[in-house]
């Protein structure tokens, strides 16, 4: 048994919510309220901290990743929709946070209550912030100015009708998560850090329809940032009913860029009709359901599961030379034996994994 670095346990408690179907605004805002009128970008994975007026926790910064990215990075365009004016809305939460930029690495600037009236006039090209004027009680002072996240407003509008914002590019971390073929895949979760700074929050982000992904960096910040995928939405082309991987196999899910970027990130999932099944037992031979499965590939792809209540699994392999092993937090993060399985153009044979 052994115990993995930070950034990879931090990816692994992504991976176990995502396994169980749960969003992970769900799991760290409670029961979040509804928005009536939600744009093409909504998403479910936005981290309470990020929303909320609670203080920011201060985390570890990660070491850099050494895997790169599996495809040739590009440019990506999104189809420019037919422009609207400023539009009305409320807040629905009981309390929201309007950042200086659009990312949790912005300071906040104030707090808004429920049913806080505003103004919408901008937004990000995924969608998923808006710039907002929010009325000052006396009438000689301006609107106050700053992004809000669009899950939690109701606007009487299209949020993707508003105009682009002119972010400034050379803070800007963008790029895209696609199939072999080039197919977008939408409904990824990838966060980034600022390496060498555990002052700085992470920020979250999901792929859009056309598969693209940005971040907003302030514009104080410099050096190298992590990217990483961290978790999949349960629509996800990725993913089965039960919102596990299924079809494809995750290839790189960490890269590195240093500001100003030039080119795009690419992440790659790879489709198989190929599956690795088994069961996974106790010391006593016994089935144990319910525990966690990685394979991974020697290339530093990787595949997930969990054992059912037969203690059986079925994860989505490609060729080549897998390691594949349990783990568990109950105490603390610990692996099972790793079995190694070399995988041909056909379906291997079951195997039999022990528990940590």
């Amino acid at each position: 048994m052994k115990i993995r670095s930070n950034i990879q346990t931090e990816k692994i408690w992504h991976i176990i919510a995502a396994l169980m179907g749960v969003m992970v605004l769900s799991l760290l805002a409670g029961c979040a309220p509804q928005v009536l009128t939600p744009s093409p970008g909504d998403i479910q994975t936005a981290l309470a901290q990020t929303l909320t007026a609670e203080p920011p926790p201060t985390l570890t910064p990660t070491t850099a990743p050494t895997r790169t990215p599996q495809a040739t990075p590009t440019q990506f365009q999104t189809a420019t929709p037919t422009v609207s004016p400023p539009i009305s809305g409320v807040v629905v939460s009981d309390f929201l946070n309007m950042r200086e930029g659009p990312s949790q690495m912005f300071q906040v600037i104030e707090t808004y209550e429920l049913d806080t009236a505003l103004t919408a006039v901008s937004r990000t090209t995924d969608n998923l912030w808006v710039k907002v004027e929010v009325p000052n009680e006396a009438d000689n002072i301006a609107p106050t100015v700053g992004w809000m996240w669009a899950e939690f407003l109701n606007l009487q509008g299209e949020v993707s009708g508003l105009p682009r914002d002119d972010f400034d590019p050379s803070f800007v971390i963008f790029g895209a998560v696609q199939d072999q073929d080039g197919n977008p895949i939408k409904g990824i979760g990838l966060n980034v850090t600022a390496q060498g700074d555990a002052t700085v929050l992470p920020a979250d982000t999901v792929t859009n329809e056309d598969g693209v992904f940005e971040f907003y960096i302030p514009l104080d910040l410099t050096g190298v940032f992590d990217v990483q995928i961290t978790s999949w939405e349960c629509d996800s082309v990725v993913v089965n009913l039960n919102c596990r991987l299924s079809g494809y196999v995750e290839g790189s899910d960490l890269a590195s860029v240093t500001l100003p970027q030039t080119e795009g990130i690419v992440f790659v999932y790879e489709k198989t009709n190929l599956t690795l099944s088994g069961v996974v037992q106790d010391a006593n031979e016994d089935p144990a359901p319910g525990f966690n499965i990685v394979a991974v590939r020697e290339d530093g792809a990787a595949s997930y599961g969990a054992s059912d209540d037969e203690g059986a699994f079925s994860i989505p392999i490609t060729a080549g030379n897998w390691e594949v092993y349990t783990f568990t937090f109950d105490p603390s993060y610990t692996e099972g034996d790793h079995i190694v399985v070399e995988v041909g153009e056909s379906t291997p044979e079951d195997i039999v994994l022990p528990i940590p």
